[in-house]
């Protein structure tokens, strides 16, 4: 791997961060947030729903890469299974009690209940299996209690079955299996569609790089035609093949924006600022719920509960979660480095 592409996965991978946070930051139409807010409505579908569901499928990409790229024999693959364990099992593990943990400490505040989506502690009914099972696995609606930690999970179970992806890749040198799984992902199984994405980019990603500008300028632009279409005309982009396909252009032409804004004699190192930011994208992942969600609050409570208010506060939500997110993880590395590299596995 080059080191610009290396710089290029971090840049991205911290871009993509930001996309996820845009996700999380939106309003909810109903009951009584934007509702009859066209504004805010369209807005928020066009950054969150159209270029944020790019965001995730690009993470995946580059774990398959990253998984497979010094990968020679059957061995190498249990070794990443095992660097795995401590850099996203145990992260997953323990982020995973952070969202009940926030919420137990918020219910001791008075007049929390405003700035959280849900103090209700129903992980804790049942038996400690079942408790187990809604904190890691499923809460009963297809994602853990944690509800962003889904993306971890479903990687977790990519990499214990990695040991037939390494077979299937000697078998299958050119990629053809991809098709195989695009078809399965017609049928909207959550893992599959994960394990599509992961072996796309074990297969292509470092075959998928252009330079030619008008190219990646025409595509970004289709792309953009096409999602305001879907705005305009959503029920006639609802089948599932047709969003999936929509989603490869838009993530490759994600992914190839970056060449023709960087040049390629830049450095990541040489750019102090950024490469600080991009070194805590998984730290801002695994903890951003529900702490964002505080801040989006907060910001409609000082501008108003009306189409400005809550416009400024997506917008802006991110970027000033982001800011002190890297604040304090740059304050846990500096006091209690050993307990943060933990949390993060490392990273």
């Amino acid at each position: 791997m080059t080191q610009y592409l290396s710089d290029k996965i971090k840049v991205c991978s911290f871009v993509s961060i930001l996309l996820v946070l845009y996700i999380h930051s939106d309003f909810h139409e109903i009951p009584n947030e934007v509702e009859k807010m066209s504004f805010n409505i369209i807005l928020q579908n066009f950054v969150s729903g159209k270029i944020g569901r790019l965001a995730v499928p690009v993470f995946f990409m580059i774990s398959g890469y990253l998984f497979f790229i010094k990968v020679k024999n059957i061995g190498d693959v249990f070794r990443n299974q095992k660097k795995r364990i401590r850099t996203l099992l145990v992260p997953y593990l323990i982020a995973a009690l952070f969202l009940p943990f926030f919420y137990m400490l918020l219910a001791l505040l008075p007049r929390a209940s405003l700035y959280v989506n849900c103090t209700e502690f129903c992980f804790l009914k049942g038996n400690v299996w079942d408790v187990l099972y809604r904190l890691y696995v499923d809460s009963g609606s297809g994602s853990p209690y944690g509800f962003h930690l889904w993306f971890l999970r479903d990687l977790i179970a990519i990499v214990i079955v990695s040991p037939f992806l390494f077979y299937l890749r000697k078998i299958d040198k050119r990629g053809y299996s991809v098709c195989l799984l695009f078809i399965l992902s017609l049928f909207e199984i959550p893992v599959v569609t994960s394990l599509f994405w992961f072996v796309v980019g074990s297969y292509f990603i470092n075959r998928m790089e252009i330079n030619n500008r008008l190219v990646v300028v025409a595509a970004i632009s289709v792309y953009f035609l096409i999602c305001i279409a879907e705005i305009i005309y959503p029920n006639s982009f609802s089948p599932h093949y047709l969003s999936l396909l929509i989603k490869i252009v838009g993530v490759w032409s994600f992914w190839n924006l970056y060449n023709v804004c960087i040049k390629k004699s830049f450095e990541l190192k040489k750019h102090e600022l950024l490469e600080k930011c991009c070194g805590f994208t998984f730290f801002v992942y695994l903890y951003h719920e529900p702490t964002l969600n505080v801040v989006r609050k907060l910001l409609v409570v000082i501008l108003g509960c009306d189409e400005f208010g809550f416009a400024v506060s997506y917008l802006l939500s991110p970027w000033i979660f982001v800011f002190f997110a890297i604040l304090i993880g740059i304050l846990l590395k500096r006091y209690i480095n050993p307990i943060y590299k933990v949390c993060v596995g490392g990273r």
